[in-house]
């Protein structure tokens, strides 16, 4: 009787570890261990600096994180689009309106006799290659031939007015549809920037 009680026991013990071990077995050959997500590549896709709005980046994001096209360049957390009548700049998920257009959004809490932060027509906007300042050129008037140029700091967090020899400096239509970022900074048709950090004061080239 002892005998026997110490024999089922033993077979009980026996069948548990045994059924044990065959599912650990069979669940570790069914387990598939995903590789770490990239936390760069796997944020929201972000438009292209000359992009419409986000809804265009999203149809030309690339398939594969190491297939990046010329018209999408991999930039995350920066989405500069312009629609509605919006300019706005999206920095890790922080929207910033730089400029509207009041024939086309009402907004009743701005001081359109403010000297920043309203358009009439279209308005000229490029970022520079390293998404670190944002050129735009507002019209305050949708019959006038210049705009006034700014420059938003993403950095700091700021708009500062293009100037030229102390002052606010008026751009023609054709230099700021021209105007392009280098790595000195930004030129705006024969002027560069004094310096790159500072990339709204501008100098004469010649």
């Amino acid at each position: 009787m002892e005998g026997s009680r110490h024999e089922k026991a033993t077979v009980l013990i026996l069948s548990y570890v045994i059924g044990f071990v065959t599912a650990f077995i069979l669940f570790s050959g069914n387990v598939q261990f995903l590789p770490k997500a990239n936390i760069e590549t796997a944020e929201a896709p972000v438009a292209n600096t000359n992009s419409a709005s986000a809804i265009q980046a999203e149809r030309n994001t690339p398939k594969s994180p190491n297939e990046v096209s010329p018209e999408m360049p991999r930039r995350n957390n920066f989405d500069l689009s312009y629609e509605n009548g919006l300019l706005e700049v999206t920095v890790n998920r922080t929207q910033n309106l730089l400029s509207f257009n009041p024939d086309v959004t009402n907004n009743t809490t701005f001081d359109l006799s403010s000297p920043q932060g309203f358009h009439y027509g279209n308005i000229v906007y490029k970022a520079s290659a390293d998404n670190s300042f944002v050129f735009f050129c507002e019209k305050h008037d949708i019959e006038a031939e210049a705009c006034y140029g700014f420059v938003y700091d993403v950095k700091g967090d700021r708009i500062y007015p293009i100037i030229k020899d102390g002052e606010v400096a008026l751009v023609s239509d054709q230099s700021a549809a021209e105007a392009i970022w280098t790595v000195l900074g930004l030129k705006v048709g024969s002027n560069y920037s004094a310096n790159a950090t500072a990339p709204w004061v501008l100098i004469d080239a010649n």
